[in-house]
Order: C-alpha cells, then sequence, then structure tokens
C-alpha cells in the first residue's frame, strides 16, 4: 500500500468508476491529508476492503486498521515528510488484519 499526503486531490465519483492510471494500478494506493483522512483511494483499496470510495473517504478507511497501526501512522505523518513502516490492515467482510507496506513522501506547501 502506497499513502501519499496533499492538500486537495481530485476524488473518485462515488461509484468508484474513475479509470484514470491510478485505478489500474495493483497496489492498493490511498492519498491522505496531513490529518490521515483519505482524499483518494484506488481500486485495489476498494476490492481489498469491501468499503466503496465514498466510505473510504476521510477517516472512513482508518476503520480497518489495528489501533497501534493508526497510532503509528498517525505519528509518522507528524514526523516529516517521507516515512515507511507496516500497517496492519483488515480486508472485506471481517477479513483478519494483514500487514501491508507503507510508504509516503510528499512536500510541505510553501510557506510565502
Amino acid at each position: 500500500m502506497s499513502v501519499r499526503t496533499a492538500a486537495q486531490a481530485p476524488a473518485l465519483p462515488a461509484d468508484g468508476g474513475d479509470l484514470s492510471l491510478w485505478d489500474t494500478l495493483p497496489s492498493m494506493m490511498l492519498l491522505l491529508s496531513p490529518d490521515a483522512a483519505a482524499l483518494r483511494v484506488n481500486r485495489a483499496f476498494i476490492d481489498y476492503s469491501g468499503l466503496g470510495a465514498e466510505a473510504a473517504r476521510g477517516r472512513g478507511w482508518q476503520r480497518l486498521l489495528v489501533p497501534a497501526s493508526l497510532a503509528a501512522l498517525t505519528a509518522a505523518l507528524r514526523g516529516g515528510p517521507a516515512f515507511s513502516l507496516q500497517l496492519q490492515l483488515a480486508g472485506a467482510e471481517g477479513e483478519p488484519a494483514r500487514w501491508v507496506d507503507c510508504a509516503a513522501r510528499w512536500q510541505p506547501p510553501e510557506r510565502e
């Protein structure tokens, strides 16, 4: 799973029907705000999680993380513009959480 942070991003349509390159990637992808709210998720994430695109947006996707993983992600996002860690993420229909690799790179907005 890759996580990228951004202040703004185009949203995935509610029906998940966007056929952009983002959705053709076989890896789960999330575009997160600096506070770990999902701005966009790709098709692989929707298929794995069982959440619809709208249900995953904002903090909806976080219910799939075990509490320790959510804490680790939150700390990593506060820690700087790049990190790599493993998170435990549950799948669709109550599947047990599995370990996924998470990597992020972002650039804070320039200050004027």
